[in-house]
């Protein structure tokens, strides 16, 4: 049995045994006396005695250990070996240390961090002086021999009355006797990744903001990466910087280190060698890690660093789905009526709690990664589940065919389809909750070859809440927005491909309205994102309720401003055109690539080009382009098919030069990092009125409004490839039409 003693901060105590496996992480520890457990809180502890320390390999010294007095609030002192404090005191729980005099039937310590009023460094003077140069080995022995015959001297009297070393010296010589490890901004300058007045510029940014550590504001300014923090990190801590992604799993260790202890600290077993156990982390300068793996392995525990991004992954990876058991659909707002499906035995099969984690799981993942959409396609291979993030579509995982019909059936039960279709496409929809927030998963299932295939698209209803200024927009066409929305009546649309941003742009403008005293109202299909302040309708074509019959009722409603989602038939366009004459202000969406197609459109959808005239008033066409990862981006030289391309376009680049990222472990090896949203605004002048009642070609209308001061779309996308914001050859797909 573990004998321990707890000595609290209020000078009490209590003695015992130890109830179970005390882990510092748990913030707890149980003790058994008298045949009664009781368990104490660590924040009410000053220390903890272990009588009879498990494993008699702990009384070896570690790396990096020193002497330390240990001085708690309760005034005692301790004099122990440690691993040396680090600048942040007040890092983890607490750290264990072995006293020096075993003899005293204490073999091991723990101290928490609350209860510790100081840690000095009891080192031997003697020691020290040979250290810094003042005295030698012989005269340090010679003083020592001495030291027996006096025995009240003190041997720093004695070496300074003998050699004529001063007191100042000796004081010196203990105040460096440990200098700090290098300064990490040190660390950075020196290798070059950063400049001196970056590392000062981040320092004036930590003195108003002190719980930032320097290297975190680095990255977050993007001057550096989490890798090279971490190296550096590696370099302070005289630790090793390993690769997660060069690693080889090995199962066996996640019975060595637990699931639980792995998720608490942030860290992951990377070998095992013998006795001696590696384990990467992200916060070298937390020593309790080490202390609190060691007393829970029995192993000896070797640190090294890795990024905390690839530890996520191997976490994510390897730990197990525990943290997608509680992540499910919304019962209360999508219930699955079961009375209404087919039973068969897929139903069964699909309520199994492995194809329920698997499920979660998916729609977990794509969820954090960023995607937008969500792909299962089955092949002959096996099922195919991928994400499309940034716009492009990539590889999740691989599952086996087996799992097909199960997590097809899952999802479609989800959504709230017949299980027993399996001819005919179905669509349907289910809610889940993560982070306090809503997310809507639009689900389309289709036959396809080798099975059903189903894609999800995501509709983050919270993050949605952008400005015009953060989407990317220029101040000057800011304001010819506002102007426009903010007038009496008229109309303004925002054009592009699906998945361009469209339905974002048009929520960002009714936002600027949502402080004045007007009526806003929109009508979607479906509701993308919550606007507080704002009446929202949600269509519902399966009843009748379509854009049309909603715009025709809701201006009886008295609205200001009028949304609508997207003009899709020639009803709808005639109704928004109305409103628009009839004292409203109408804003929505069309599906063209250029500004000027927008009047061409709503020709083609039967409405008289002398009311396009009266009513439009602007037209902003967008798209979204993947960014280049800015870790990994490299400039080449432009080849001569690019040049010969842009040249043929009466293009002209003035600097030659297309950017590629090959991918690294920043983005995922993708070499996309974000999207950026290129855009033209049209403003409909007097001379593009005139042209279009006169129903002219798009092809004019688009030179009149570059005439007039418009920066076409594929200006701005030619000018960021050039800057090595996104990829040349993205930026030249807007010259193919």
């Amino acid at each position: 049995m573990q004998k321990i003693e707890i000595k609290f901060i209020d000078n009490k105590s209590v003695s015992g045994i130890l109830g179970k496996q005390f882990l510092p992480m748990d913030e707890t520890i149980t003790v058994e006396s008298n045949g009664n457990k009781q368990i104490y809180e660590l924040s009410r502890v000053c220390c903890i005695l272990f009588n009879g320390f498990i494993d008699e390999k702990f009384a070896r010294k570690r790396p990096g250990e020193i002497v330390e007095d240990i001085v708690t609030i309760n005034n005692d002192v301790y004099t122990v070996r440690a691993l040396r404090q680090q600048s942040n005191n007040n890092i983890g729980i607490g750290f264990y240390a072995v006293p020096v005099d075993q003899e005293l039937g204490i073999k091991l310590i723990f101290f928490s961090n609350k209860g510790v009023l100081k840690r000095a460094q009891n080192r031997k003077i003697g020691n020290i002086l040979v250290e810094v140069g003042n005295a030698s080995q012989d005269d340090v022995e010679a003083a020592l021999k001495k030291q027996k015959a006096l025995k009240e001297s003190r041997l720093g009297e004695i070496i300074s009355d003998k050699h004529q070393i001063s007191q100042e010296m000796i004081e010196n010589a203990l105040e460096n006797s440990y200098p700090e490890a290098k300064l990490i901004g040190d660390i950075l300058i020196a290798a070059k990744l950063v400049t001196i007045e970056q590392v000062n510029d981040a320092l004036e940014e930590q003195r108003s903001n002190k719980s930032k550590q320097l290297g975190s504001i680095l990255v977050g300014n993007g001057i550096i990466t989490e890798a090279n923090l971490m190296v550096a990190l590696a370099l302070k801590f005289n630790m090793r910087f390993v690769n997660m992604r060069d690693v080889s799993f090995k199962p066996e260790l996640l019975n060595i280190v637990s699931e639980d202890i792995i998720r608490k600290y942030n860290i992951f077993p990377v070998n095992v060698d013998g006795n001696k156990i590696i384990i990467a982390t992200s916060n070298p300068a937390d020593v309790s890690i080490t202390d609190t793996l060691r007393f829970h392995t029995n192993m000896w525990v070797e640190m090294v660093v890795a990024t905390l991004k690839q530890i996520e992954q191997c976490i994510s990876k390897h730990c197990g789905d525990k943290k997608y058991i509680d992540f499910a659909i919304d019962e209360d707002e999508f219930a699955p009526d079961i009375d209404k499906c087919a039973v068969n035995f897929h139903q069964e099969e699909a309520y199994t709690a492995p194809i329920i984690r698997l499920s979660n799981k998916v729609v977990f993942d794509g969820i954090m990664s960023g995607a937008s959409d969500i792909h299962l396609l089955p092949q002959p291979d096996g099922l195919k589940v991928s994400f499309r993030t940034n716009g492009l579509l990539r590889m999740y995982q691989n599952l086996d065919m087996k799992l097909h019909k199960s997590l097809i059936t899952r999802f479609k039960i989800m959504s709230l389809m017949n299980i027993a279709e399996h001819r005919h496409p179905q669509d349907g929809r289910f809610q889940v909750k993560h982070e306090n927030r809503k997310i809507e998963l639009r689900v389309s299932c289709m036959p396809g070859n080798y099975g059903e295939n189903i894609v999800m698209r995501i509709l983050d209803k919270g993050k949605s809440n952008f400005s015009l200024g953060e989407l990317g927009i220029d101040s000057s066409t800011v304001e010819k927005i506002r102007h426009i929305v903010r007038s009496v009546h008229g109309m303004m649309l925002v054009t592009g491909p699906t998945g361009s941003g469209k339905s974002t742009t048009l929520v960002s403008v009714l936002r600027e309205l949502i402080n004045e005293p007007k009526h806003l109202l929109s009508v979607e299909d479906p509701i993308e994102a919550e606007i507080l302040g704002v009446n929202q309708i949600q269509v519902n074509e399966k009843i009748g309720f379509g854009f049309a019959k909603a715009l025709r009722n809701v201006l009886r409603h008295d609205p200001d401003v009028i949304m609508v989602g997207e003009i899709r038939d020639p009803d709808t366009a005639r109704i928004a055109v109305q409103a628009a004459l009839t004292g409203h202000i109408l804003i929505s969406s069309l599906h063209t690539n250029q500004a000027a197609g927008a009047f061409s459109r709503l020709t083609d959808m039967g409405i008289e080009p002398y009311l396009i005239s009266a009513t439009l008033r602007g037209v902003m066409a967008q798209q979204l382009f993947p960014k280049l990862c800015p870790q990994c981006r490299k400039a080449n030289k432009l080849q001569t098919e690019q040049l010969n391309f842009l040249t043929n376009y009466g293009i002209n680049v003035q600097d030659p030069v297309a950017y590629t990222s090959t991918g690294c472990d920043e983005c995922y090896n993708t070499g996309v990092s974000g999207r950026m949203m290129v855009y033209e605004f049209l403003e409909v002048t007097k001379e593009i009125q005139k042209m279009a009642t006169e129903d002219v070609p798009e092809e004019m209308i688009q030179a009149e409004a570059c005439k007039s001061g418009m920066r076409p779309m594929v200006t701005m996308a030619i000018e960021a490839s050039q800057e090595g914001i996104i990829s040349l050859d993205q930026a030249m797909t807007l010259l193919i039409r």
